[in-house]
């Protein structure tokens, strides 16, 4: 069977992707040909150049997001350089001979191949068939993964969810903690993210939702260097889930942040902390209503 497919790092799958995606559904049906989605699990930045790329979503979050809203088959290419060197004609014939793609679904800005040829380009010199799926915008905001990244090292989760279209999510497992959270009332879990790439907001208290068991938990996350009670374990992410008293350790869980309610701060006493812990819970708990 004949293939249509898109092609991207698909980092955050923000509403501009969902465009993208959407319209490979919808091509495939009006062409019959099988939607399939190509992604890369390492940023092709990071390939060429050594640069690290932070995340917005590990790659295992991102295969999810796609095939559950979506019902897209994932294929993750793990390129080398070499691979990132052939052209697009090149590229194009592989994905030809070895999935059946005869047509492409791009971003008004994406480009294939070391030639980095755009749209026009391919129908033109290569005589490709593409569809091509317009710019996008969220209120006053251009969804792209670049900017959903620097929003989310600003704590601007506002923004992140507008650019999204959905929660901010991180994805990790409960991991030996101190205990100290539990002698002054405030369990926690620490989590350790399944993927040490992804980035985190910055230092602070934030609202959560913890997805467990199929159901969604409110709580609230402080992310940093705990400087009240440190312990010498560096930067730590932290969960403290309302009205849960299970035992957590080596779970998976996904934790949707919702918004900052303060900078990390040292309170001088642990009656202090436990007494702005307690105004964190309330502002959590009302968060939303």
């Amino acid at each position: 069977m004949k293939s249509i497919a898109a092609i991207g790092m698909f980092d955050g799958v923000h509403l501009g992707h969902r465009a993208i995606l959407s319209a490979l559904v919808e091509k495939g049906a009006e062409t019959n040909c099988r939607p399939i989605v190509f992604t890369f699990d390492t940023h092709p930045r990071e390939t060429l150049t050594g640069e690290a790329m932070p995340l917005i979503t590990p790659p295992d979050l991102k295969r999810e997001l796609i095939e559950e809203i979506f019902g897209l088959p994932v294929n993750v290419m793990n390129f080398s350089k070499a691979d990132f060197a052939m052209p697009a004609a090149t590229f194009l014939q592989r994905l030809r001979e070895l999935y059946g793609v005869e047509a492409l679904v791009m971003g008004y800005d994406n480009r294939i191949g070391s030639d980095h040829l755009d749209a026009r380009s391919l129908v033109g010199d290569l005589g490709a068939e593409v569809y091509t799926v317009g710019r996008v915008t969220a209120g006053d905001y251009q969804p792209s993964s670049s900017a959903i990244r620097n929003a989310v090292i600003a704590g601007d989760i506002a923004a992140v969810r507008a650019m999204l279209g959905h929660e901010y999510t991180v994805r990790g497992k409960v991991v030996e903690g101190n205990r100290v959270g539990r002698t002054i009332g405030f369990p926690t879990a620490n989590i350790e993210l399944s993927d040490p790439r992804q980035l985190l907001p910055p230092d602070g208290a934030y609202v959560v939702d913890v997805h467990l068991d199929g159901s969604t938990l409110r709580g609230m996350a402080n992310t940093g260097m705990r400087p009240t009670l440190d312990d010498g374990r560096g930067k730590t992410l932290e969960v403290n889930i309302f009205d849960y008293d299970g035992d957590l350790y080596g779970r998976a869980l996904d934790i949707d942040i919702l918004d900052r309610l303060r900078p990390e701060k040292a309170f001088p006493t642990l009656a202090a902390l436990k007494a702005q812990l307690a105004r964190d819970r309330a502002a959590a708990s009302a968060w939303g209503e």
